[in-house]
């Protein structure tokens, strides 16, 4: 139960808030992350995160607790997509861990290039592509197995600062269709999720509601700062266990058919638009999946009536593109 690390995390508010997190939490972190990557001494994990995020410690602290090599990818070479992968083919890296944005960077780099350089470029030996952090939109990963034909596995990953790492994966089948971010998979062992409702009551099916995660890598709460820890560690309402906790991550999420978890969005990104609940993210996810769309943002706003309008930003690769083909996105 010893501290092991204080980690500071903005969220959403802005405001930085310290992380405790103990040895317990992150040794089980460690081996639960372990159990599903299977890390071996042979491989060579690539670090591309700062220091400062907390992602640093999983790509940092897994593969020396199974004694891999860490390979440090230069600042020069995280700006340089073929700088990056030329690396990763020189070292012969077996495991890159990225956040989505950065993935979609080098997608869309390695897509520019002739068939015939991008697959020299591409001839390395990744065996597992990680993600986690953001929305993973389907197309990253078909891109690779569809046009790069990249034998990767291709995994997509959840977690909040507050529980120390990673809580879900997913492992994402190499014929992926639709244009929607993938799931969030289901939860890594000694951990627990649960999606509830205003009144902590498990959501039906397919219903959203707010994400809460227990289990060994609950952290310890937020350094002096009592009333934020009780805000966001809140009781466990299905747990015997005396002193056991759940983390409110804020994060809106459904449980699909398959029994994976699904994100939908933010908490603070709900608006309330002619009486019906909008989740922003899921509009964002379905605007991001038109082949003509490279980024895009999704806010709510009054006009000069009072009325609330939704209205999307966006960057574009298409030389003409029409609002009409956006507004067929489902």
């Amino acid at each position: 139960d010893d501290l092991a690390y204080v980690i500071y995390t903005s969220g959403s508010t802005g405001k930085p808030k310290g992380v405790m997190i103990t040895h317990g939490n992150l040794a089980n972190y460690l081996l639960a992350l372990d159990h599903e990557l299977q890390i071996t001494r042979e491989d060579l994990y690539l670090h591309t995160a700062s220091i400062a995020f907390s992602s640093s410690r999983r790509q940092l602290m897994l593969p020396l607790s199974q004694g891999a090599t860490v390979v440090i990818a230069t600042s020069e070479q995280r700006k340089d997509p073929l700088a990056l992968f030329a690396m990763i083919k020189q070292r012969d890296v077996t495991i890159m861990d990225a956040v989505p944005s950065f993935w979609r960077n080098c997608t869309a780099v390695l897509a520019n290039l002739d068939g015939e350089t991008r697959s020299r470029l591409l001839d390395n030996n990744l065996r597992l592509m990680l993600s986690a952090s953001e929305p993973l939109l389907s197309a990253i990963p078909r891109t690779w197995a569809a046009e790069f034909r990249h034998p990767a596995r291709h995994i997509h990953m959840f977690g909040q600062t507050e529980t120390a790492g990673i809580v879900a994966l997913y492992r994402i089948p190499s014929d992926i269709g639709g244009a929607r971010a993938v799931p969030l998979g289901r939860p890594i062992a000694n951990t627990e999720i649960f999606i509830l409702d205003e009144a902590q009551r498990p959501c039906p099916l397919g219903i959203a509601g707010e994400l809460y995660i227990g289990g060994a890598g609950v952290g310890r709460g937020y350094l002096n700062s009592a009333a934020q820890t009780s805000a966001k560690f809140v009781a466990h309402p299905f747990s015997e266990t005396p002193g056991a906790r759940l983390y409110r991550t804020g994060d809106w999420a459904r449980l699909n058919a398959d029994g994976q978890i699904e994100f939908v969005g933010r908490r603070d990104q709900q608006v309330k638009l002619r009486g019906f609940r909008v989740e922003l993210g899921e509009i964002e996810a379905a605007l991001a999946g038109h082949p003509a769309i490279r980024e895009c943002a999704v806010i709510a706003r009054n006009d000069t009536n009072g009325e609330k309008r939704l209205i999307a930003y966006f960057a574009t690769e298409a030389a003409n593109c029409r609002i009409t083909w956006f507004r067929r996105c489902s």
